[in-house]
């Protein structure tokens, strides 16, 4: 991965994690609603699942070698969550594909360390 790459790959999972903690914490104050504001909260996580998995796309844009079949299962899971009405169970699986972000992030900022950038 050259120095460019790496910065736009940095970026790009930066912009990713911010969405994944918003849907995490949506997620998790989904139980506190009242039951007729709770389609409203999934309709939400399911668009800011959406956001996440097209911020994916154009990350694996920029690394082709990433994990990124892992990280769609756990997204493709995250959904299946919401649409099975026990949102607050995204926060395991999205979890998860934050994790395995933070390996690809963390391959970039090696590079960028190397190249004396970071």
């Amino acid at each position: 991965m050259d120095t460019s790459t790496a910065l736009k790959c940095l970026i790009q999972l930066e912009k990713i994690k911010t969405v994944i903690l918003c849907c995490q914490q949506c997620g998790q104050q989904w139980e506190t609603l009242p039951p007729h504001e709770r389609k409203g909260a999934e309709r939400l996580l399911h668009i800011l699942v959406a956001q996440i998995d097209r911020e994916v796309g154009l990350a694996r844009h920029y690394d082709p070698q990433g994990q990124w079949a892992e990280v769609g299962k756990a997204l493709d899971m995250a959904a299946v969550m919401i649409s099975s009405g026990v949102a607050q169970e995204v926060s395991f699986h999205l979890s998860k594909a934050l994790k395995i972000l933070m390996s690809c992030a963390e391959k970039a900022a090696r590079v960028l360390h190397r190249d004396g950038l970071l």
